[in-house]
Parts: structure tokens; C-alpha cells; sequence
């Protein structure tokens, strides 16, 4: 099933080439444009994708701290029915990444790597900001979603998940649709736009699986490997 994933694994200044197996899914996408890239492409197993030289690239995300999130909506569909994201300090495991690829056969299926409680997503914004945002989800869904009846569902961070394609494009335009309710419950305060992001797209994903349009997979083949993280002005204040 490698032949049905595009997996992109994001870095904005250096990558770790041992994080990777060496699977033709996996790309490398840079993001931001402002930031020098110190990689060295004679030690890469994959080829290299830039954000900023794809169609329709919107640079103003990245200048306003969007981060990983720019690529969530800028990104085009790639070709494979699922595409799957993850970041450059992040370990994948050759083995049970290849298991875990065997489970796409169902193009409502989706892999999330961690996974936390609702709870996680009350840190930022509180239940009535998040309701509020819901109430628009439901109007255009036909839904009536609550951040209490979403409870024990799983809400995965770190925007590093696999999803089908079709999916990933409406993801993408519901958030775009979000954007304003979020920057109006942030009151235009940029720090914190890029976590609010990844829990509205974490929302959005966990509303699905409530209604049986996804069907959802766990999976320990991605670890966090908090060493490797590299900070920069631009992308953290």
C-alpha cells in the first residue's frame, strides 16, 4: 500500500536523515522561506518539496507564525489517496511504520500517532470558544456537535497524521472558513495562533470519527524526539 501515500515530513531549517526509512512515500517539505536551510542533499534518501514554489503559496501564514499549519492550508492534493504528515524531529519506525501502511484499504480510514483527550484542547481557547466554533461546523454539517458529547473521542496533535486525500482538501477549506472565529478568540494575539491551529484541525478530525466518516487507526510508529527541536526567531517568540 506504499504506492497509496504521499508522507511529508516538514522542517523549516534542518533535517535528521536517520528519522526516515527509506520508503518512496516519504517526501521532505521546507516550509518558510525566510529561513536559511541547512541541509546537505547528497546524504538525503527522498526528494525535497518547498512550500513557497508551490501553486497558489500564500506567504502570509508563515509570516504570521502559522507554522506547520501554513502547510495544512496551502498544501495541493498530492496524486495518492492518502497523504500523511509529520515533523523533521520526529523518529519513524521502519517496521511498524510498513504495518501500519497495510491497514489503507478503506478510504475512510485514518492514522492518527498522538493521540490525547479532548481536555488538551481547553488550554488555549476555553469550552464556549470552542462551541462557538462547533455552531459553525454544525450549520454547515447538519450536525450538532458539542466539545462534551466529542468527549473520548481522540484528538491527535502535532498535525502528524495519515488521512485520504479527500479528506485533507476538506479539512483544509473548513479551516480557512474557521480562521476568523479563531483570530477573534486569540483577539489577533499571534503567539498562540499555531497551537489553536492544530487543535482546530485535531476538531475537525475528531468530528469525523464521531460521525462515521472516518474510521480511525492508532499508531506508535512516530516518536517525538524533543532533542532534535530546533528554535529560530521567526517561528517562536
Amino acid at each position: 500500500m506504499m504506492e497509496s501515500l504521499s508522507f511529508f515530513i516538514i522542517f523549516h531549517k534542518k533535517l535528521f536523515p536517520e528519522n526516515t526509512p527509506n520508503f518512496p512515500c516519504f517526501q521532505y517539505l521546507g516550509a518558510n522561506e525566510l529561513v536559511k536551510k541547512e541541509i546537505t542533499t547528497d546524504t538525503l534518501n527522498h526528494p525535497i518539496v518547498y512550500e513557497y514554489d508551490m501553486p497558489g503559496y500564500n506567504p502570509m501564514y508563515q509570516m504570521l507564525q502559522f507554522c506547520d499549519n501554513s502547510i495544512i492550508l496551502n498544501f495541493p492534493a498530492p496524486s495518492t489517496p492518502f497523504c500523511g504528515f509529520c515533523q523533521y524531529d520526529m523518529r519513524i519506525d521502519a517496521v511498524a511504520f510498513n504495518n501500519t501502511v497495510e491497514h489503507l484499504k478503506d478510504y475512510k480510514t485514518m492514522v492518527g500517532f498522538f493521540p490525547y483527550p479532548i481536555e488538551v484542547i481547553q488550554d488555549i481557547l476555553n469550552k464556549a470558544q470552542w462551541n462557538a466554533i462547533l455552531d459553525i461546523y454544525n450549520t454547515e454539517n447538519s450536525t450538532n456537535h458539542t466539545v462534551d458529547n466529542l468527549n473520548g473521542i481522540p484528538f491527535f496533535l502535532m498535525n502528524t497524521y495519515i488521512l485520504p486525500t479527500w479528506f485533507f482538501m476538506k479539512l483544509q477549506s473548513q479551516l480557512r472558513r474557521f480562521l476568523p472565529t479563531i483570530l477573534q478568540n486569540l483577539n489577533y494575539n499571534m503567539r498562540h495562533v499555531a497551537g489553536t491551529l492544530e487543535r482546530t484541525n485535531a476538531l475537525l478530525i475528531a468530528c469525523a470519527l464521531k460521525e462515521g466518516k472516518l474510521v480511525g487507526l492508532i499508531s506508535n510508529a512516530i516518536k517525538d524526539e524533543p532533542a532534535q527541536k530546533l528554535f529560530d526567531p521567526l517561528r517562536h517568540s
